[in-house]
This record gives structure tokens, C-alpha cells and sequence, in this order.
């Protein structure tokens, strides 16, 4: 196209490059009373006259152009004086050489042909132009389209392969376990055929009935005598475990099934157990369910992590051999339990609004129906006539306006193309683009707890639910809360279609026997689902805690309140790197190169540190080997690292993330570290007897909860905390941690702006780093005085050099020998 232009414009050049013809057209004239009358040549007979007036002199004589083509005056034309302006209105003025002075009529102007030329020209050059910018302008939208194409290719390829990596590394890993997995479940009774039992023990106890996972996974009861009597499993009686109200009771066959591997041991022989089967160490597992691989000296622990690994591994067991129907059925099952990429209720419940409320609000409606009939004994107890109000707990009613909310999910246009697809036939995604997605999501309804279909997180929310039914009342309850019992048919069609169970809530008799002496109240609950970004509870304008002027407050007020930060020890940290294995060296854990050498720093000045503490506490030591523990330890970098350099400890990894752990464990294998263990849980689940606690970049809480960890076993403490934007109260932590902070009288908002502000630690250019910098240095002072309060030695020390990491604070705790339990 360009090219054509471009020929066209040196063709009209080159046939307009001569002298413009101002050539007349020629005409005959014919004056007569009527008027003139002009004709053409072609009308005029062409009979050659002797005498030729000089109008038309031109013709047979030599002329010269006295006058270029002009317009001929008005007058001219209307009066029709001058025989040449009749026909075009032009005239050119001639000087032939025997007429004189002629006239003639002529069609153009001077310059009118130069003018359109360069019309012409001008014209075809914006062409020219808009051309070439419609060319770049595609080519630009082509290339960025084919760009966009090809990555949606390669993310689509990527995203198989990985997948088909993580199954290929899932199949592989627990294919290598070779012997079978202990599940530890903890019973106060066993009265056959009933169990009696807490919730979080009764939920995975009936999961692992349901689905005969006694096929992939051991079961080992721990009984356990009831607080008070001073007895083990075999005096406590019947009445004293009913009694205790918070305990259910289960119909279990699989407990006393004589084919089925069980264990009755009392809870203080467990560790014994644990320590035979780990050569040696003892890794606490007060806290059931909990799950023990001996092949890979691993302590799983919490309702959600034991119940994904059961259903995970038997899946795997299962498609390793895929020769029974059924358990291709129940594989399908399993893989659509555990959700998106297997990651249901994955999240720490310190930070996640959804795992919190599955794992610990929902199991403790025993205690809100507890508190309920506490007041109404009290109230029967007094002979009180009057009406008693009995509130319903609160969880249910969050849960029910919960289900009465929008889905809301990561791929919403797909859930609704599919949920569409029965009623139209098919569904367009061009549907659900975003102008429709308000009105389209509405029509997604939840089914289930997290969707339209069933999760494991509605497995774990079941037996709480059914509790509540069965003490408020069918029909009672369907008044109450509608939703929550259409969703309870659902689940318990599932489990009844598996499993005939019965759970017997002390309270339900109770109730029932005096309904007519209460009424049920529902309390008030904001009508909010349990998405973390409902817009009904995450408000943003609340949530910004970065606003210059604030900060500026909160530091001024800080300094009137005379809270002075700590001095922050700049020790240079000696540590080498030439005598490390590569499995034991951040290179031999994938780490990008981009990132190596910044790790190599961060865990060179935690190891320092460490090693000193070491050296100041192992004599305290004396019973046993010195236990360290790696919170957080994600790919186990620091945990692999110190294990090797400290042969004689024993090194612990606790992680939540089970892929995390899994690299960590090829790397132990691969350098034969036989005094490493990992433990996969949430950092409130781990319960051990250690010495020292480590934390390499714990994200939020996470440090404060490793610090909290080690105060309460009397452990030395070393912590790179990161992540301060993340930091917020829960159920295990309110904020300040200090009571010097807390006598300031801080403001819950102003201590949140300054761990905010915290993250604001860019570059050494950057305007804000060194106010980053002095909020950063406030919450860990807080955090420092708060050990300090609890007998600590500390000190405020950072990684060198400053480039290693913008989050370079190591808090370095050591308990006072006078003061350990």
C-alpha cells in the first residue's frame, strides 16, 4: 500500500513537470439582432474564410498573451458586451499581430492547476500518513494480540504441566510412604458401641467411618481420663464422662471392630509411641486428631490438615490402582472435597475470616449451647416462672446469613456457565463479561457452605450444625434459620447414604424436657457473609491506615507518651559458606539466582545469632538432646541449614503448607539428616517441649505467635519478623503486646497505622523509608518489651547488609535461667 502511493506521487510529477496550456477552448461567435449565439468548433462548418474578424485572430495569426486567464467582471457577463465571458465567465486578453487586441474565452485561472496539484499532493501525502499510522496502529494491536494469545497458551500449558507436576510429586511422595499412617483421635469413654468424645475429635473420627479410610490410614484411640477424678481410661465411669456436658457421644463401629487395627492407649503413653516409631525423639502431639508418618518423621496436626491428608492420600492409594468401581467413585469424591488445587480451608486461621470461622467459632457452639443452658438450670434451679430467653449461638445465624449472601468466587463465570448450561442448553461467556457480572451473580446461590458444591468444609461444619438441630428443634430451627437446615438436608443425605450415625449431645434432653419453660432469641448479627472481601464488613476508607497526616499523629503521639524505641545492634555477622553442602545451601532449594544471594545474607545473620544462643543455653539442657524449632519454616532453608551445622540438636519444621514441606523433606533425605522432623499444622496446633524458636521472615502474626510459642515453653527466641501491613488481633492475639504500650493507652487504629507504615521500608532513596523504618523499629520495640515483661534477655539486632532485605529487624530473645518452669 505504501509502496503504491509512493508510484503514483513520481507519476503525477512527472506527467504535470511541464508548462501549464492556459489554451483556450475554441468557439465561434455569431452576433445578430437576437443576441450572440456561441457555438462550439465541432458545430461550426468547417469552411476556411478569407476574412477573419479579430475575435477569433488566434487562429491564423501570431498572438501574445497580454493578460493571463481572470474572471470577467460582472457587468461583462450579465450584458453579454464581450462575447468571450459568455460561455466560462473567463477571459484571457491576446495581441495578435495584425487584428491587435482580441479577446477570447478561456477555462482556468493561473494557478487553479498548481493549486489542486498541490491539493492533489497534500492529499496523498495525509493519506500517505494515515496509512502508515494504521499500519503501526494494527501491527502494535496485532503483535499485542498474538502476545496476548501466545502467554494465555503458555499459562494454560504451564498451568497443566504444573498441575501435572504436583500430582506426579503428590503420587510419588506418598507412594513412598510405605508403612501406614497413625490417626491419633482422643476419647474421654469407649462404651461399646458408643464413643464419647469432643467435637473436633467426633468430626474427623465419623469422616474417617464414613469413608472407610480404615483401609490407608491405622486408627490408634487415645483415651483419656476426665479432669478431676485423677483416673486413667480404665476407672473413669460412664456418669462422670456425661457429666461432663461438653463431650458427645458417637455410634462408632469401626472403634470396636475387632478386623480393624485400633488402639486403646492411655494419652501419656503416646509420646513413648511417637519416640519409638521416630527413632528416638519425642514430637508432642497433645493436641488430637493428629496424624504420625513414621517413613517420613512427620507429625500432622488439626482437624483440616489431618482430614486433606487422609482424603489425599487414600485418593492416591486408590488411583495407583484403580481396579474397584467404587473407589473410583469415592476417588472423584475426594478430589472435589478437597477443592481448588486441594487447598480447601488451607489458610491459617489467624488470618483467613472463612478458616477461623470452620475451625474454631463453628466447634465451639458447644460452648454457646452450653452458656444457654447454664442460664436456664440457674433460672429452674431458683423455681423462677417466668419465661426464660435462651439465645441461638451466634455462629449459626453468621452461617445463615452467609448462605443467604451471593456466591462469591474465584471463577464465578465458569460456576455460572455451568449452572446455566441445564436450564438454556448453553451459555456464552460472552454473558458473564463484566457489565453483567452484578446481575448474573446474584443468580448464584449457595448450595453449599462454600458454592454449588459440596467441599470438605462442609464435612467439618456438619456435626455442629446437627448438634443444634437436634437440641433447638426441627421445626423451631427451620423458623430460625431456614437456609442453614436446607443446606443441613443436603450434607446429611450425603453422610446418611454413607454411614448410619447417631451423635447424642448431652443438652438436647434438657432442652427438650423443659421447652416449654424458654423461648429460643435470635440475637443480633450483621448481615454480612464470611468472604473476606464482603463489602458489607471490608470497608476500605476504614481500612487505610497510610495517610500521611495520620502517620505524622500517631509518631507524635508516641513521642509525647515517652515510649522510647530500642537501640538496634549492628553486629557484622561471621559466617561462611564454603564448607555447606548444595542441598543445605539456598541454591539447592530452586531458589531463582535473583534471590540467592539475598538468602544467603538473611540466613547467614539469623544462623549467627542462633549459634550464640546455642552456645549460652545448651548446658541448661540436661534431660534430653537440645530441640530447635523452625516456625514457619516454609522450604525449611534455615531449619535444613541449622540441623547440619548442629548435628547433636534436634531440628523441627513446622509449616502448614504440605507442598512446602515435601521440598523440605527431599533436601533432609538428600543430605541424610537424621535429626530433622517436620510438623504440618497451624502454628496454634504445635504443643512441644523445645529450647529455642526460630522465625525467618514470619508473615504478621505469625511472628508474634513464635514468640508466643516460646514463652510458653520457656524457649530462647531468634525472629526476623516481615509483613507488618499484616498484623491484626484474633483469637489468639490482642494487640499491643506490651503493657507499656498498653499504659499509653495507644489506640487500637494508631498501633495498626504503624505497623502499616512499617512496610513503607523501600530503597535507601526512597522519601519514606526512614519513617518506615522508625515504625518498624516501634512494633518491635513493642514486641521486645513484651519478652522482657516475661523474662527475657533481649536485643534488637538486623541482618547485615542493608540490601539483604527491606525487613531486616532479628529479634533475639534468651530466657533467664532463674526464671524457666
Amino acid at each position: 500500500m505504501i509502496e503504491l502511493t509512493l508510484l503514483i506521487l513520481v507519476l503525477e510529477e512527472a506527467l504535470t513537470s511541464g508548462p501549464i496550456n492556459h489554451s483556450p477552448t475554441p468557439f465561434s461567435v455569431n452576433q445578430s439582432n437576437k443576441g450572440v449565439e456561441v457555438k462550439r468548433d465541432s458545430e461550426v462548418p468547417q469552411i476556411v474564410t478569407e476574412k477573419i474578424s479579430n475575435q477569433q485572430c488566434w487562429i491564423s495569426e501570431e498572438f501574445e498573451v497580454l493578460q493571463e486567464c481572470t474572471a470577467c467582471t460582472g457587468f461583462e457577463i450579465n450584458s453579454q458586451s464581450l462575447a468571450a465571458c459568455v460561455e466560462t465567465g473567463l477571459k484571457e486578453k491576446l495581441n495578435c499581430k495584425k487584428s491587435g487586441i482580441a479577446f477570447r474565452s478561456c477555462v482556468s485561472i493561473k494557478g487553479v492547476e498548481e493549486r489542486n496539484f498541490l491539493l492533489f499532493m497534500f492529499s496523498m501525502l495525509l493519506v500517505f500518513v494515515l496509512s502508515v499510522g494504521a499500519v503501526k496502529v494494527t501491527t502494535v494491536v496485532l503483535r499485542k494480540m498474538a502476545s496476548t494469545q501466545v502467554m494465555k497458551s503458555q499459562k494454560s500449558v504451564s498451568g497443566r504441566m504444573a498441575k501435572e507436576t504436583y500430582e506426579l510429586e503428590n503420587r510419588r511422595y506418598y507412594d513412598s510412604i510405605k508403612k501406614l499412617p497413625h490417626l491419633y483421635v482422643e476419647v474421654r469413654k469407649l462404651a461399646e458401641p458408643y464413643v464419647y468424645l469432643d467435637l473436633r475429635n467426633l468430626i474427623v473420627l465419623l469422616i474417617y467411618e464414613a469413608f472407610h479410610l480404615e483401609r490407608w490410614v491405622e486408627l490408634w484411640i487415645v483415651s483419656k481420663a476426665h479432669a478431676g477424678t485423677g483416673d486413667t481410661t480404665t476407672t473413669t465411669t460412664l456418669d462422670d464422662v456425661v457429666n461432663h456436658r461438653k463431650f458427645l457421644r458417637l455410634k462408632s463401629s469401626v472403634v470396636f471392630n475387632e478386623s480393624t487395627k485400633s488402639y486403646n492407649i492411655n494419652s501419656d503413653k503416646v509420646n513413648d509411641i511417637i519416640r519409638d516409631s521416630f527413632e528416638g525423639i519425642e514430637v508432642s502431639t497433645r493436641k488430637h486428631p493428629s496424624i504420625t508418618i513414621a517413613d517420613k518423621r512427620m507429625v500432622i496436626c488439626g482437624v483440616s490438615s489431618v482430614l486433606r491428608f487422609m482424603l489425599k492420600f487414600a485418593g492416591t492409594r486408590i488411583e495407583s490402582r484403580k481396579d474397584n468401581v467404587e473407589d473410583i467413585d469415592l476417588l472423584r469424591k475426594f478430589k472435589q472435597y478437597l477443592g481448588f488445587r486441594g487447598g480447601c480451608l488451607q489458610a491459617c486461621a489467624e488470618s483467613s475470616i472463612w478458616t477461623k470461622f470452620c475451625e474454631v467459632d463453628m466447634l465451639n457452639v458447644i460452648n454457646g449451647i452450653d452458656q444457654s443452658c447454664q442460664t436456664l438450670k440457674c433460672k429452674l434451679d431458683l423455681n423462677d416462672t417466668e419465661l426464660v430467653s435462651v439465645p441461638i449461638p451466634e455462629t449459626i445465624i453468621q452461617f445463615e446469613n452467609h448462605l443467604s449472601l451471593p456466591v462469591k468466587v474465584h471463577n464465578f463465570r465458569k460456576v455460572i456457565q455451568n449452572s446455566k448450561k441445564a436450564d438454556t442448553g448453553s451459555l456464552s461467556l460472552e454473558s458473564c463479561k463484566d457489565q453483567n457480572k452484578i446481575e448474573l451473580i446474584t443468580d448464584l446461590k449457595h448450595e453449599f457452605a462454600e458454592g454449588t458444591i459440596m467441599l470438605l468444609s462442609d464435612l467439618i461444619l456438619f456435626p455442629s450444625v446437627d448438634i443444634c438441630v437436634s437440641c433447638v428443634g426441627r421445626e423451631v430451627f427451620r423458623g430460625i434459620a431456614p437456609k442453614t437446615l436446607e443446606w443441613y438436608d443436603k450434607v446429611n443425605f450425603v453422610f446418611q447414604s454413607l454411614l448410619s450415625f447417631d451423635i447424642d449431645c448431652y443438652y438436647s434432653s434438657i432442652l427438650h424436657t423443659n421447652q416449654t419453660k424458654f423461648e429460643w432469641v435470635v440475637p443480633e448479627v450483621p448481615m454480612q457473609s464470611l468472604y473476606s472481601r464482603d463489602p458489607n464488613r471490608y470497608k476500605p476508607t476504614l481500612r487505610q491506615f497510610t495517610r500521611q497526616y495520620e502517620i505524622d499523629e500517631v509518631l507524635e503521639f508516641v513521642k509525647h507518651q515517652c515510649i522510647e524505641p530500642l537501640e538496634i545492634n549492628e553486629e557484622e555477622p561471621c559466617f561462611e559458606w564454603t564448607d555447606i553442602p548444595l542441598l543445605a545451601h539456598p541454591e539447592g532449594g530452586n531458589l531463582p539466582k535473583t534471590r540467592q544471594q539475598r538468602k544467603c545474607h538473611q540466613l547467614a545473620s539469623l544462623v549467627y545469632y542462633a549459634l550464640q544462643v546455642y552456645g549460652e543455653t545448651r548446658m541448661d539442657c540436661k534431660s534430653r538432646r537440645f530441640r530447635i524449632v523452625d516456625f514457619c519454616s516454609g522450604g525449611g532453608h534455615l531449619g535444613i541449614l541449622v540441623a547440619y551445622l548442629l548435628p547433636e540438636c534436634d531440628v523441627i519444621l513446622v509449616e502448614n503448607k504440605d507442598e512446602s514441606l515435601r521440598r523440605a523433606q527431599e533436601r533432609i533425605e538428600g543430605l541424610g539428616l537424621s535429626n530433622m522432623y517436620c510438623y504440618q499444622s497451624n502454628l496454634d496446633y504445635f504443643d512441644g517441649d523445645f529450647d529455642l524458636g526460630l522465625a525467618l521472615h514470619a508473615c504478621g502474626t505469625a511472628t508474634d505467635l513464635a514468640i508466643e510459642k516460646c514463652v510458653a515453653a520457656s524457649a530462647s527466641f531468634v525472629c526476623c519478623p516481615c509483613c507488618y501491613g499484616a498484623v491484626q488481633e484474633n483469637h489468639m492475639l490482642k494487640y499491643p503486646r506490651s503493657s507499656i504500650f498498653l499504659k499509653s493507652q495507644i489506640p487500637l487504629r494508631y498501633y495498626f497505622i504503624l505497623s502499616h507504615a512499617s512496610d513503607h521500608t523501600h530503597d535507601a532513596a526512597h522519601e519514606k523509608t526512614e519513617q518506615g523504618k522508625q515504625c518498624m523499629t516501634l512494633i518491635d520495640t513493642d514486641r521486645c518489651l513484651y519478652a522482657k515483661e516475661n523474662y527475657y534477655n533481649v536485643k534488637l539486632c538486623k541482618i547485615v547488609p542493608d540490601t539483604a532485605s527491606p525487613k531486616n529487624h532479628i529479634l533475639v530473645g534468651v530466657k533467664k535461667q532463674n526464671e524457666k518452669l
